[in-house]
Order: C-alpha cells, then structure tokens, then sequence
C-alpha cells in the first residue's frame, strides 16, 4: 500500500495561528464557491475574490484548487491510540475504528464538514483526490492491526497480514458507511451488523 500523496493534494503547513486562520478561510471560500457554482465552475481567482486574498496568498497556503476544496484537515492516527489498542484486550475490528480521527472539518456530525462531504460525494475527482488524502491513515491502520492480529499464536505472518488487510477493508468501508449518518459514528455502523454477525461467517 503506498503512502505517498501527491504534494498538489495537501495544505501546506501553516506556520502560526493567523496562517492557519487565513487557510481557514481560503477552506471556506473555496467550498461556498464551488457550493454556489459548481467545481467545475470553481476558480482560484473567485475563491481570492470571495476570501479577500491574494493569488499569491492562496498558492502560499494551498497548491492546487483541489487542495482547497479538500480544506486544511487531513484525517491522522494517534500514536497513543494505536499503543493502546495493540496492548489492550480490545476487538480487533471494533478497535481499529476508533484508531483514524477525523477532523470537525471533514466529519459529516458537523455542518462544515456535512457541506464538505456532499461536495465531495458530488465529484468523482475530488472523491479519489480524499482517498489519497486518507492513505496515510490507512497505511498506520494496518501495521496496528498487523501487529494486533500478529499476536495470535494460532496463526503465522502471512496469515495475520492477509487477516489485517480485510480488518482494513471493513473498516474503510464502515468509516465510508457513517457518511451517511448524521453523527458519523462508525461504530454504530458496526454494531447495527450484530444481529446478523453469526449469519455472515456460517
């Protein structure tokens, strides 16, 4: 799984609050534009217009267009979570959702971020464009679930791979299940499996 992002994809880091205030707002911007006209309509000179800022200043904080439309949020995996969800008795499944947090900015349980996700569902390209942004998750996901299925000793490496990849893969389609819903909870996409768990493994 690569974990490379092409660099036109991401915010650049802000180097201080106001920075992260005016990339902020270069972020809303860009989505009240592209909301009002359309993405393919969407402009960098609009976005400047809207925001007040410069050409240069929007280029100095986002690479691309893209990158704006996307915001400032990227979805990241705490270190913490992951020590603990390799050293404590949790479910293997069920842990590993709570291991990506999602920023306000992208979770649809906010309304910026609910304006953010129908713009995104509503174009292909800016859909791949969050998928890549989500690759790096991805791949810290999976050495934790690596290292958590690894510790089973019924089982040898190439087996717990094979087991962490499709824990993975439920779990990227659980996350993309609570979408949907207005609180965004992953678990609850979970648990609303559970009368038919056992009818799925037999």
């Amino acid at each position: 799984m690569s974990t490379d992002i092409e660099p036109r994809l991401l915010p650049r880091e802000p180097g201080n609050r106001r920075g992260r205030a005016t990339a902020e707002k270069l972020g809303l911007a860009a989505l009240e534009v592209a909301e009002a006209k359309g993405v393919s309509a969407t402009t960098v000179d609009e976005i400047c217009r809207v925001a007040n800022v410069s050409r240069r200043t929007f280029f100095h904080h986002f690479p691309s267009l893209d990158a704006a439309l996307l915001g400032t949020a990227v979805p990241v995996v705490n270190p913490d979570a992951v020590a603990r969800y390799v050293a404590e008795p949790v479910p293997i499944l069920a842990g590993a959702l709570e291991l990506v947090e999602i920023p306000d900015e992208l979770s649809p349980a906010s309304p910026i971020g609910a304006r953010r996700q129908a713009l995104v569902r509503s174009t292909p390209h800016l859909q791949a464009a969050a998928r890549e942004r989500l690759m790096p998750a991805a791949a810290a996901v999976l050495e934790a679930v690596t290292a958590k299925v690894s510790q089973r000793p019924d089982l040898d490496a190439d087996e717990s791979r094979l087991i962490a990849q499709t824990v993975v893969t439920m779990a990227a389609a659980l996350i993309q299940a609570s979408y949907g819903d207005e609180t965004f909870e992953p678990g609850a996409a979970l648990r609303r499996l559970a009368p038919v768990w056992s009818s799925l493994l037999e």
